[in-house]
């Protein structure tokens, strides 16, 4: 054996390498090991250089190199049929053949040989060691010539033929025995590989008989798509006289198929010609469930292992593996490799391959990640890198997670990098904060404003208020005092100047009005719009003449009720107002949509498209004050009302066709 050759061998500790080595390399003989289905080598020593000349490479890689090359014509056939005895059998041996070295010479060998078995009991490897035995032969055979040699190993090889043929006889009755306590059916052919004796295994197992199954017959039971392969397996080792060997399916009598491992040797004569052939079919149908589970087990292992690193390359997020305590960069998803620009970064440790992460937190957090065991999240993490690799510094905001990785002793050999960059939503909030901001102050601002805006229309509204009644309370007294001298036209007089005094207080109240429409918050309360209605009519006591209708099924909300209770005084004031005939009518109805919606419909004289958004305006009439009294203000507070609401409100009117007015009420 090479030092090149044990290299490839597992060891524990260099010291126990070279021992070996200088063990082996020192016997005096050639240790080999082959395996027991190819029988080709697997091991060589080099001590067969010495022996019989041939290069060591020669001896693993020539098929039937022992057969062919080292067997002396005279002692194959019962060197080959003893290795294969042993085989089947499982036994350790020992016997003696010629060799033919590479320069011609015959060297006389005494071959040691024990096998090796798998974990399911089968013949696995042949292992031996060859020992030069030239010299000794003379003390061995007690002749030194050649012909005395051969003389000897033509007894031997009869006597090993004798105890061959005694060693099948033995073995096939231990496995006859053995038939009905085991899975084994023994079988024997005659030498040409056909059935001609009646074998009572196969028939117990496969409920063929006997005209059934001889010849080829058996191959009927065998699973149709394994017939080929077992028929060619089995010309082959007739052809080549080599163990027949093969796995297929067989059917019981009760039709299911069984899973078997067949094996088969030939018998020889003493003249090395094949007197029959014997062998055994083992189930091994628990075992191949076991493979499928487990190749079952693998393949879903394995797809889902596809599946998660697909997961991984594609996932939205960008993912990296570090192994050890420098953070050594082992793999990256193809999000991690954009980022960073195509760095080269695989096999870097973390602070070699981020240079611009240094005093940031980064390396000192992945260290006590390491350390501790403990995984760390980072919310909107502020970074400072060179994204574009040109040396200049970015700002940027993460999401990211430092997830420890963990051997199977619960020991942390890297770390998962997974991190999410957010630096867009974190400007749009910081921008956003900013607005929220200035609104806020904004709208402390009109709160301020409003305040002042509301004392000074109070302050306005008394001092503006208290000459009207004195103007009033004056001409009351002035026509008191001359009331003998008044003449009609006098007194006419007097009586428009209140009027233009108590027009004057309504519009001053009605501009405090509207200044307050939308702005004036009241508690929120259950709202019967029915009963809302009714008191609205009656607060307004309109004429006799006048019929106000109202919808029966008004709806209860949750709402405010001054504001609401505004809108339907100033629309069906208006209608009252502005019908100009003896028979008014006004519906209040309403209908459910996205929203409430109400409406006040009157048979008044109507008005005209090109006013439809002119009424809604301050202080816009489409009446003279004298014609009609007024201050112009209602329909525009009714419009502030909604709107300050997310309502909408309209008119749908024509010229002699009454108008009808409706708006939207949100809660």
């Amino acid at each position: 054996m090479s030092e090149t050759q044990l290299q490839t061998a597992p060891s524990t500790a260099e010291t126990q390498l070279t021992r070996f080595v200088e063990l082996v390399q020192g016997i005096d003989a050639i240790v080999w090991e082959m395996d027991a289905v190819t029988w080709r080598f697997t091991f060589v020593s080099d001590r067969a250089i010495d022996i019989l000349g041939y290069p060591v490479s020669q001896w693993l890689n020539e098929p039937n190199f022992w057969q062919d090359r080292i067997l002396h014509p005279e002692d194959r056939n019962w060197c080959v049929n003893f290795c294969a005895i042993a085989i089947n059998e499982g036994r350790e041996g020992e016997f003696q053949y010629r060799a033919i070295a590479s320069d011609g010479r015959i060297v006389f060998i005494k071959d040691v040989v024990r096998v090796v078995k798998d974990e399911c009991d089968r013949p696995k490897l042949l292992r031996g060691l060859m020992v030069d035995i030239t010299n000794c032969k003379d003390s061995i055979y007690g002749v030194s010539t050649e012909k005395s040699w051969q003389l000897s190993c033509e007894r031997a090889a009869g006597m090993e033929v004798e105890t061959v043929q005694s060693a099948l006889r033995k073995s096939e009755q231990r496995y006859r025995s053995l038939i009905e306590a085991t899975a084994q059916i023994i079988w024997d052919t005659k030498a040409e590989g056909e059935l001609v004796t009646p074998q009572p295994g196969w028939s117990a197992f496969t409920g063929q008989s006997y005209e059934e199954y001889k010849g080829w017959g058996w191959l009927n039971a065998i699973h149709p798509d394994d017939q080929a392969h077992t028929a060619q397996a089995w010309e082959t080792a007739l052809a080549n006289r080599t163990l027949y060997q093969v796995e297929h399916r067989l059917r019981r009598k009760d039709g299911e198929y069984r899973y078997m491992s067949v094996r088969g040797v030939p018998v020889l004569e003493a003249d090395g010609s094949i007197r029959e052939w014997v062998g055994v079919h083992t189930d091994i149908t628990k075992r191949k469930q076991v493979e499928e589970a487990r190749d079952r087990a693998l393949a879903e292992a394995q797809a889902a292992r596809a599946e998660l690193q697909g997961v991984f390359m594609q996932a939205p997020a960008a993912i990296a593996i570090t192994r050890g305590s420098n953070h050594v960069t082992e793999t990256a998803n193809p999000l991690y490799m954009q980022i960073v620009d195509q760095r080269d970064i695989l096999g870097k440790p973390a602070r070699e391959a981020f240079w611009d992460l240094q005093g940031q937190g980064f390396f000192e957090l992945l260290d006590r990640v390491y350390t501790s065991g403990e995984p760390f999240v980072g919310k909107e993490m502020q970074a400072m890198f060179d994204r574009n690799n040109d040396g200049i510094l970015e700002e940027s905001f993460w999401n990211f997670v430092y997830q420890p990785l963990l051997d199977v002793d619960g020991k942390v050999y890297g770390i998962m990098t997974h991190a999410v960059e957010v630096t867009q939503q974190v400007r749009s909030r910081q921008e956003q904060e900013k607005k929220a901001e200035a609104l806020t102050q904004l709208t402390e601002a009109l709160e301020r404003s409003n305040r002042e805006l509301d004392q000074f229309a109070y302050i306005a509204s008394h001092d503006l208020k208290a000459p009207l009644r004195a103007i009033a309370n004056l001409s009351e007294w002035i026509e008191e005092d001359v009331a003998d001298q008044l003449s009609d036209e006098s007194r006419q007089h007097m009586n428009l100047l209140r009027g233009r005094v108590h027009r004057m207080e309504a519009l001053i109240d009605g501009i405090l009005q509207y200044s307050r429409a939308g702005r004036v918050q009241t508690p929120i309360e259950t709202v019967n719009v029915s009963t809302l209605l009714d008191e609205v009519i009656e607060l307004l006591d309109p004429p006799a003449e006048v019929s106000i209708i109202v919808q029966s099924d008004m709806p209860t909300l949750k709402t405010q009720r001054v504001p609401l209770q505004q809108i339907f005084m100033n629309l069906i004031n208006n209608a009252i107002k502005y019908s100009q005939r003896p028979d008014v009518r006004i519906d209040v109805g309403f209908r459910m949509g996205k929203s409430y919606e109400f409406s006040v419909t009157d048979n008044g004289q109507g008005i005209a498209a090109e006013y439809h958004q002119k009424i809604w305006g301050i202080f816009q009439r489409l009446e003279s004050r004298d014609k009609v009294e007024g201050t112009g203000i209602g329909l525009s507070v009714v419009k502030k009302i909604v709107e300050s609401r997310g309502g909408r409100v309209w008119v749908e009117s024509e010229p002699a066709a009454g108008a009808t007015f409706r708006f939207t009420w949100n809660n």
